[in-house]
């Protein structure tokens, strides 16, 4: 149960368009844009865990919400089998350009 809710799932892993490893590149920023990308004023990078959204989720889904940052192209590729057979999936998102 995540905040009194008890249809939230939260992972310890990154999401994209593939299973595997990558690296987090983390912003200098407290509050900025950590990212898979290569991103600018870098404090660091931690090797992390990636997964693609289909190889987690195995349920009806009626709502994605994603904040990725110049991510989410990669995080739908990684949703297919999610989205295609929905006809009323709702998928809250940030562009960053």
């Amino acid at each position: 149960m995540l905040n009194s809710f008890n249809n939230i799932l939260a992972f310890n892993y990154e999401v994209s368009s593939f299973d595997g490893e990558g690296e987090l590149f983390v912003s200098k920023s407290s509050d900025g844009p950590n990212s898979l990308k290569p991103i600018l004023l870098v404090k660091g990078s931690l090797k992390v865990g990636i997964r693609k959204l289909d190889t987690v989720i195995h349920q009806d889904v009626k709502m994605i919400k994603i904040n990725p940052e110049w991510s989410e192209l990669d995080i739908i590729r990684g949703a297919e089998n999610i989205i295609s057979p929905s006809n009323e999936l709702i998928i809250i998102y940030e562009i960053n350009r």
